[in-house]
């Protein structure tokens, strides 16, 4: 994409006389468009001209805001939109004073950005004609050329539950103590709960003790009567980005219209008068005005509810860094309010004083983590957490889980679906596509007695196209389109195969609202029919022959469907304790009390380890005693008293 920055004039003002002028500082961006083909000599040659009128007109003396907007307009001059065919339907409707005269109802379908056109025109019969083509008188007429454009399909969804969580990043750090009396392994001061790290930042830390972790080769290299526990931390902290999760209800569906009305003046049109027009169509008929005048009636009709519409349920969109929601909406297993889930998003919250949390934390974290010691004098350990939607520092792969698409990439129907302010109270949903609406004209006789309306469309056109058939990984099938100097409506139809001869499988129309041609993008749904192998497509303007149809032969593509599955594993990893498994004279002095000696015998095997190693201890005493009194003491006394020591023995 090029882009274009462009800065003119520094705000100020500048004196003429006794006349005072403010001066305006301005910056316009321009975006061309990156296409696979572009042609468009005469708009890059205005792009590139208008640096060099605006230096001009710097030269040539101060700018006003009305020069400034006339230099523009003339860069760029304001034209209708294309205004499309479409049939009328005429019907008299009784007035006030029905016996003086009926008002003419004039009823169309207008679909989602298409635009319908007409005219105040003069008559004596009372029955205007219904559809002309634009040509240069009609553009040079008196009256004003009036525009209606069905310009946006909207769902205004409620938010009914609103909170703020993170992507947790989680670290475990587990140390392993053989003796279980030891201050080091402490049940009653480790515990969840919440904690400031070094930089200020607060973080969760999950702290258990889990007695009798030991495999059996480390049991059998320590005493069996004591009891060895490990004492797993798990630290838990938030990472920068935060998230925002909603849960929408059923929506209220609303039509934008958007009125101007244009006029032909020295060889340029002109914009006359403009109006929004918002009107819901979940009730009845629903009437407004068009013009400042109020001299045309707008009358919309909805033929039944929208043809999509996002599930209620559960979505979520990220912040930036100012708490800002500037995405769309994504959706995948989520938390309500009222639950914790750990296999979901959203088990790691925001509470109203800024702080991370997770919900009865003392009790679910103890649930989900777990431990075993592979050796517990060097410290080895393995971790594993029961959840899912979490970053593990310390694991290789670090993400445990995958954010889903936004929405509108996800379902082809879908514009845009974004919270609507920074209340979070509603989000609107956007439709690309949407089924046609019925509405109704009418003129205010009393104002326009001997006038009807006169209606008018511009002819369409196609220079090329390109294009992939796709099959997306959720299995939407559609046309990925690019038309290329082009206007009005096109109509296509897919063959069913790569030869022009063979039959047709699907047919399609695409409308460009530009007046001017120009190149756009488009995504065409397609039925199921549509399947693997590359197909023929043609092209062609609508009013125009099929023999002059552009063909072309389309690749096919299909993405496999997305599975994301999360296998939790064992992590190994080596702690730092080196205060931990250390001989003292209190952990001495603790075992010389029998009674210490049968804790931690469970079972028959252990009361057997337990009554060995007692033995083996008792014959160790024994043959200590044997060596003192009979090798070690007799030698110290012929040391110390020779004599009376040979004294003795005689």
């Amino acid at each position: 994409m090029l882009t274009c920055y462009i800065t003119c004039l520094r705000g100020g003002e500048l004196t003429f006389g006794d006349e005072t002028v403010n001066t305006i500082s301005l910056s316009y961006t321009f975006f061309a468009p990156s296409l696979e083909r572009v042609d468009e000599p005469s708009s890059m040659r205005r792009t590139l001209l208008l640096p060099l009128l605006l230096l001009a007109a710097v030269a040539a003396g101060p700018i006003t805001p009305e020069a400034l907007t006339e230099v523009f307009n003339k860069m760029f001059p304001i034209a209708p939109p294309h205004c499309t065919k479409t049939p009328i339907v005429l019907s008299q409707i009784s007035s006030v004073n029905a016996f003086v005269q009926r008002n003419i109802q004039m009823h169309l379908s207008l679909g989602l950005h298409r635009t319908v056109c007409f005219r105040l025109m003069d008559t004596t019969s009372g029955t205007p004609s219904t559809t002309t083509n634009i040509s240069e008188e009609t553009a040079s007429a008196k009256s004003l050329l009036h525009t209606l454009t069905l310009s946006r399909l909207e769902h205004y969804h409620p938010v009914s539950q609103q909170y703020t969580f993170a992507i947790p990043e989680v670290k475990a750090d587990c140390k392993c103590e053989c003796n279980a009396q030891s201050d080091v392994c402490s049940a009653a001061t480790h515990q969840f709960n919440m904690c400031k790290n070094e930089d200020g930042k607060i973080s969760g830390r999950s702290e258990l003790l889990l007695p009798d972790v030991l495999p059996e080769p480390t049991k059998r290299r320590m005493p069996s009567w004591k009891l060895a526990e490990t004492l797993l931390r798990r630290e838990i902290q938030a990472l920068p980005e935060h998230v925002t999760a909603v849960k929408l209800e059923q929506p209220s569906t609303f039509a934008v219209f958007r009125y101007a009305s244009y006029d032909w003046l020295a060889g340029r049109w002109v914009q006359n008068d403009t109006a929004t027009i918002r009107t819901q169509l979940d009730g009845g008929n629903q009437n407004r005005y068009l013009d400042g005048k109020k001299s045309i009636e707008l009358s919309v009709t909805a033929g039944g509810r929208a043809s999509h519409q996002l599930e209620s349920g559960m979505y979520f969109v990220r912040n930036t860094a100012s708490g800002v929601q500037m995405e769309d909406l994504r959706r995948q297993p989520l938390n309500e309010i009222t639950e914790n889930n750990f296999d979901r998003l959203g088990w790691y919250r925001k509470d109203d004083d800024g702080k991370f949390y997770v919900n009865n934390g003392v009790v679910k974290i103890s649930r989900i983590h777990s431990a075993k010691v592979e050796n517990c004098q060097e410290q080895v350990y393995k971790s594993i957490l029961d959840a899912n939607h979490y970053i593990d520092r310390d694991s290789e792969e670090s993400e445990r889980f995958a954010l889903a698409d936004t929405v509108d990439r996800i379902y082809t129907w879908v514009q845009s679906a974004r919270l609507y302010d920074v209340s979070r109270r509603h989000a609107i949903v956007t439709h690309s596509e949407g089924t046609n609406l019925q509405i109704s004209l009418e003129l205010n006789n009393d104002m326009h007695s001997n006038q009807v309306l006169s209606f008018f469309h511009n002819s369409s056109r196609i220079m090329d196209f390109t294009g992939t058939i796709i099959v997306d990984p959720h299995s939407n099938r559609y046309f990925n389109m690019s038309v290329y100097e082009t206007s009005g409506i096109l109509n296509g139809v897919v063959k069913r195969s790569t030869s022009p001869d063979s039959e047709e499988d699907f047919a399609f129309t695409v409308f460009v609202s530009d007046l001017n041609p120009s190149n756009k993008s488009y995504i065409v749904p397609l039925p199921a029919m549509i399947t693997g192998g590359d197909r023929m497509i043609c092209m062609r303007p609508d009013e125009s022959p099929e023999e002059r149809a552009n063909c072309r032969i389309i690749a096919y593509r299909e993405n496999p469907l997305i599975v994301d599955l999360i296998h939790n594993s064992w992590s190994e990893l080596v702690g730092h304790c080196p205060e931990c498994n250390q001989l003292s004279m209190d952990g001495f002095i603790k075992y010389l009390n029998p009674i210490n000696w049968v804790k931690g015998v469970n079972s028959v095997a252990d009361l057997i380890m337990m009554v060995s190693d007692v033995g083996a201890y008792v014959g160790c005493l024994l043959v200590s005693y044997f060596l003192i009194t009979r090798c070690l003491l007799p030698l110290l006394r012929c040391w110390l008293c020779p004599v009376q020591f040979y004294s003795r023995r005689k």
